[in-house]
């Protein structure tokens, strides 16, 4: 999605380039998790906010472009146990690499019109009118989506579990989305974020350091995507619209028109 929350992820670029700093080891059987343990867990997720380039600063309800309703396969591997030095200024010495990965599917979004919530349009697409965005959310328009989320990491804990992995969550549209293994405020949803998701696979106090090395990083995630859908009739005021947008960590978050954009005019505009 332009992942519910999780526009701080794409920004940290450099763990892109830090498959580099990989253990040989590691690297060498990355490309293929068979037979190595993997745990796995569904969660069923309505209502969750999905960020968008144009939302309401605002904290509270409904304040994004959109909320989404999902079902979530999430998933850990474990690669073992790699040298102290890739988990610099823990005490142990003992230090696990990890990947781990988000596919949200059978996915539908509800936008948030502009009068209520303040949020516009997610995307910079035109649909070829030339016309200057953001654009007004004028209706409630339902479509599709669909996306995915990776992550490789170091974490002190040599072993996984289900257990502290919800099979449904409610958000209620409301921000923020807590980390893991923090204590939700500010809000009536302890949702956790994106780039926290795969945190609740592992006991609490594991530490956990990203690829360049840096301990409890704001984000595990390295690379993600997320595709939306508005078919003909998905916009109760112009049932003729459609329209498609594509975010992802490789493409400016969706910024650019080639990626296209949702829209949901209302009557008067269609």
């Amino acid at each position: 999605m332009t992942g519910p929350q999780h526009y701080p992820a794409a920004r940290r670029a450099a763990a892109l380039g830090a498959v580099a700093l990989l253990p040989l080891t590691v690297a060498a059987s990355a490309g293929a998790a068979k037979g190595l343990p993997t745990w796995t867990a569904v969660t069923v997720i309505s209502s969750r906010p999905d960020s968008g380039n144009h939302d309401n600063p605002a904290q509270g309800v409904n304040r994004t472009w959109a909320d989404d309703s999902f079902t979530r396969t999430a998933s850990v591997t474990s690669y073992g146990q790699v040298a102290p030095s890739f988990c610099p200024g823990y005490a142990s010495a003992k230090c696990y690499y990890w990947t781990g990965e988000l596919e949200d599917a059978k996915g539908t979004f509800t936008t948030n019109p502009t009068a209520s919530s303040g949020a516009y349009s997610p995307g910079y697409g035109t649909d070829g009118t030339g016309a200057a965005g953001p654009f007004t959310i004028g209706a409630v328009a339902r479509g599709g989506m669909d996306g995915r989320y990776h992550f490789g990491f170091y974490a002190s804990a040599d072993t996984a579990t289900t257990s502290a992995v919800p099979s449904t969550e409610d958000d209620h549209g409301t921000l923020p989305l807590s980390a893991a293994t923090s204590t939700c405020t500010g809000g009536s949803s302890c949702g956790v974020t994106n780039c926290h998701w795969i945190e609740q696979f592992f006991p609490k106090g594991t530490r956990f350091w990203d690829l360049n090395g840096n301990l409890d990083p704001s984000c595990l995630g390295l690379y993600w995507s997320w595709y939306y859908f508005l078919p003909t009739g998905g916009d109760e005021s112009c049932s003729a619209v459609t329209s498609e947008w594509v975010t992802a960590s490789w493409n400016d978050l969706g910024t650019d028109p080639v990626d296209g954009n949702i829209f949901a005019p209302g009557a008067a505009d269609c």
